[in-house]
């Protein structure tokens, strides 16, 4: 009888897990526990979590070419941007243009170390 309803429990432990896995997740949003009401807004808007799943491939994409003081700037400006959201609240036009802002300034941000960005230079040893 104990060891049936252990295989129950973890059963169901099993396919919360499973079920929370497939809840809403967004860039960093936990979306059973929003923290802040613009995320509540995003969790609940599929367009606006794929938006910032979108987003959130440019940021880490472009996250892995930097280094040094422009990845410190990059996270910078990525905190600036978070806190904008935030200021979004309930807004939902309000996200959707800071979202779709942000995606393009990542876009450029890639385009111009793709196009424009110095190679490092190679050293050579004598």
């Amino acid at each position: 009888m104990r060891a049936t309803f252990v295989m129950i429990a973890a059963i169901s432990i099993f396919a919360g897990a499973l079920a929370g896995s497939t809840t809403a997740t967004a860039q960093g949003i936990d979306c059973r526990r929003p923290p802040t009401a613009a995320e509540v807004t995003i969790c609940r808007d599929p367009a606006l979590m794929q938006l910032d799943e979108r987003l959130s491939r440019h940021y880490f994409r472009l996250r892995g070419e930097l280094r040094g003081r422009e990845l410190y700037r990059f996270e910078e400006e990525q905190a600036g941007w978070r806190e904008t959201r935030r200021r979004c609240i309930y807004n939902i036009r309000c996200l959707y243009s800071v979202y779709n802002r942000r995606i393009d300034e990542l876009r450029e941000y890639r385009r111009y170390l793709r196009d424009y960005r110095p190679e490092p230079r190679e050293y050579r040893r004598f």
